[in-house]
């Protein structure tokens, strides 16, 4: 009896041997799962649900992408100033500008689309123009200028809801869709501003 129980020890011995091994074979792969770092997993699965885009990566190519090169923040500015840039933006996308006087209280925001604001998206930099009240010896006051992408199709109404057949307009909001994407603050100083404004 003793010698028949000894092989069927070793039997149940050596089963247990190959289920520990393939215990400790899935242990560890498991293992490596939980400990892959997230940023792996993000890159092994490219746009895959939940992740983001690090702040430093370089924008979608559809995103807008528009920087302000002049005036520079804290600049000052005569009666008439001219700002200009670069753009990458989508088509039906524009720029327009919005002015903000800081110092006497006006709540509107005044408008000013810049130069062939209709086809905007197909030129990579913008110019435009804004004027900083009508009073040529004016001084010492605080304006805010943001620049704004939003389409084409808002900016036709918001001209036409104003009723003028200039550039700009005033309001006390954003204009629908509107995104506000960079911006400086400026100082009044006298004098007319750049002779291409007149």
């Amino acid at each position: 009896m003793r010698a028949i129980a000894r092989p069927r020890s070793v039997a149940a011995a050596l089963a247990g041997v190959a289920v520990l091994l393939l215990v400790g074979c899935g242990s560890g792969s498991a293992a490596r799962a939980v400990h892959e770092s997230p940023s792996t997993a993000a890159s092994a699965a490219p746009g895959a649900a939940g992740t983001t885009t690090p702040s430093g990566d370089q924008p979608s190519p559809t995103a807008p992408l528009v920087t302000l090169r002049a005036p520079a923040d804290g600049s000052k500015v005569a009666r008439c100033a001219v700002f200009e840039g670069a753009a990458h933006l989508a088509s039906g996308q524009t720029i327009v500008l919005g002015l903000k006087n800081l110092s006497n209280g006006d709540g509107n925001h005044y408008y000013e689309l810049i130069h062939d604001w209709e086809s905007a998206a197909e030129r990579p930099a913008w110019e435009g123009y804004l004027w900083f009240g009508s009073d040529v010896n004016l001084s010492g006051q605080a304006y805010r200028v943001d620049v704004l992408v939003l389409t084409v199709d808002v900016a036709r109404a918001a001209l036409a809801a104003a009723g003028t057949r200039t550039t700009g307009w005033h309001s006390t909001a954003l204009p629908q869709g509107a995104r506000v994407v960079t911006g400086v603050e400026l100082e009044r100083t006298a004098g007319p501003g750049p002779a291409v404004c007149n």
